[in-house]
């Protein structure tokens, strides 16, 4: 039986970035909620926004880049968060400005790195989306 309340997710946004066959993640700084864990960069949407928009700002203020968000590719959630991942282009070189710090990470490990719930619920969804041999 579902909850009679319904609960509201926040509505938040991130980049598949990559480059080759690399992927860019964040490290959640000390003091943060999954503080050292890895991310796909990104961030809230702010009232008014469209979910491009938002990842666009977003990028910007962490990652000191321009972005050219492309199709959604995936959407992660857990129990406070809807989690929807966009390709992105980066124009210029990502700066971790909020991060402890950024990786380029070979798209096949990126199942062993420790990530929140959503995020990983993402790179399953993504793996799952790739032509087996």
């Amino acid at each position: 039986m579902s909850d009679p309340v319904e609960h509201t997710r926040l509505r938040v946004v991130c980049a598949f970035v990559a480059r080759g066959s690399s992927v860019l993640v964040a490290q959640r700084p000390v003091g943060h909620p999954h503080a050292g864990m890895w991310e796909f960069p990104g961030g809230k949407i702010e009232t008014g926004e469209r979910p491009e928009e938002a990842l666009v700002r977003e990028l910007l203020e962490e990652l000191n880049v321009d972005a050219q968000v492309g199709a959604w590719l995936a959407t992660g959630v857990d129990e406070n968060i809807q989690l929807d991942c966009y390709n992105v282009a980066l124009v210029g070189e990502p700066v971790a400005l909020e991060h402890a710090m950024l990786a380029w990470v070979e798209s096949t490990e990126l199942e062993r790195l420790p990530m929140p719930p959503a995020d990983s619920q993402i790179v399953t969804a993504l793996i799952s989306l790739k032509p087996r041999n």
